[in-house]
């Protein structure tokens, strides 16, 4: 939310949730416990409730109250068992697209009404199916997934897809990353999308950025201090 953020998991299986005020500095505090440990999970989130998504042989959704502390309780569950989705939100509804289980990958793309429980629903199709390890972020109205792989030969791409958040439907073509790349973070405010970091070396300290309401190839906006990946 604007005051509080919520780290959940994490590769090495584990179901902990720790807590920051955004505002202050410090360490973590502990949250309480995910209903799962799988790793690789997807989130998103409206300012009252946050939603931890699939992940390794899982098509389990939680969600926690992110004002309050406390366990994580079961919302329901994705359309498949599967791990490493782009996920974003807007202040009805989360998005989660792509990802793969078992070495297989996925261009299907999942939506749910986060105020509410319930097993999500068929949104559409990403136009690619190259989509593991995929980055993703949104303003209110549009979700924006950008770069990935294919499974298990991790071939990568630089497409940049669009959909807009309360429709349904299969997504747009929005232009093409300066790199191709996957395990990319991304973060977006109303007007500009950013992407960070990823694999292959050496690019993993290369910025891409986006503005949201256009289409178009990303521009380079400079470079991470440091190289990584997600």
């Amino acid at each position: 939310s604007r005051t509080r953020c919520v780290f959940s998991s994490g590769y090495n299986s584990n179901n902990v949730m720790d807590f920051i005020t955004i505002a202050s500095t410090g360490d973590a505090t502990d949250f309480g416990d995910n209903t799962t440990s799988a790793d690789s999970t997807t989130a998103a989130s409206t300012e009252i409730r946050g939603l931890m998504v699939g992940g390794s042989s899982t098509n389990i959704i939680s969600y926690i109250t992110i004002a309050t502390t406390g366990n994580a309780k079961d919302f329901g569950d994705i359309t498949r068992a599967h791990n490493n989705m782009a996920g974003a939100s807007s202040s009805t509804r989360g998005v989660f697209a792509g990802g793969g289980a078992s070495d297989n990958e996925y261009n299907t793309i999942d939506f749910v009404t986060i105020a509410t429980t319930g097993n999500a629903s068929d949104f559409g199709d990403l136009t690619h199916t190259t989509t593991v390890n995929c980055a993703g972020g949104s303003n209110s109205t549009r979700m924006i997934v950008a770069g990935g792989a294919d499974t298990p030969s991790y071939n990568m791409v630089n497409n940049i897809d669009f959909l807009t958040i309360a429709t349904t439907g299969n997504a747009s073509d929005f232009g093409d990353l300066t790199r191709a790349n996957r395990e990319s973070a991304g973060v977006c405010n109303a007007t500009r999308g950013v992407f960070m970091g990823g694999s292959p070396a050496p690019t993993r300290n290369v910025i891409d950025y986006i503005t949201i309401a256009s289409t178009g190839n990303a521009t380079d906006f400079g470079f991470m201090s440091f190289d990584a990946r997600s």
